[in-house]
């Protein structure tokens, strides 16, 4: 059984590892870009400049490719249609080659707050809500037309990762049907009823 890998990223920050917290509590498994990283020698040492620890994300794409096509040597105890879920975990997963892309996205103001709380720098506040503003992974042409990938969008403003981990759930079973860019959430338009 090959596995059914799907990208949880977003702007620091939005909720992703608190989604994925909720579903290693109910038996998925979860990995992170920074722990596959690592394992694969693709991963600089840290940056203080940049306040962020480098990593060559077209190489680990490379190096996870043949691996992450392959079957799946033991069995998780959660399946969807028969795949086990794996959830990768970060920021840049939906640079890997995962089966879908599941953006987690927090009204820009919330997550200004959940920033300046975790103590990060100003310009790195500035530079992760002005993303998120943008539409943060959906700029990067999830979901676009040479993205085939399913994907969809999820508003965790509210920091519940019950109802986070629910519409990812609803949204597989439901099997995964594509948000189109043009219908992800639109923080200016919000901004501007």
């Amino acid at each position: 059984m090959t596995a059914l890998r799907i990208a949880i990223t977003g702007s620091p920050g939005v909720g992703k590892s608190t989604i994925c917290a909720a579903a290693e509590a109910a038996g998925w498994s979860v990995q992170t870009v920074s722990a596959l990283a690592d394992e694969h020698d693709c991963a600089e040492p840290f940056d203080t400049d940049d306040d962020a620890r480098p990593i060559d994300v077209a190489r680990l794409a490379s190096a996870l490719g043949d691996i992450w096509a392959a079957p799946l040597l033991d069995e998780a105890a959660v399946t969807i249609d028969g795949r086990s879920p794996i959830l990768i975990d970060g920021h840049m997963s939906h640079l890997l080659p995962t089966y879908a892309v599941c953006v987690i996205r927090c009204r820009p103001d919330v997550l200004e707050a959940r920033l300046r709380v975790r103590d990060y720098p100003e310009w790195k506040v500035e530079a992760n809500v002005d993303w998120e503003w943008i539409g943060s992974a959906w700029s990067d042409e999830v979901g676009g037309e040479s993205d085939e990938r399913p994907a969809i969008d999820i508003d965790a403003t509210s920091a519940d990762a019950a109802v986070g981990f629910a519409t990812l759930v609803a949204w597989l079973t439901a099997g995964m049907p594509t948000t189109a860019p043009s219908d992800a959430i639109d923080w200016i338009s919000r901004a501007e009823d």
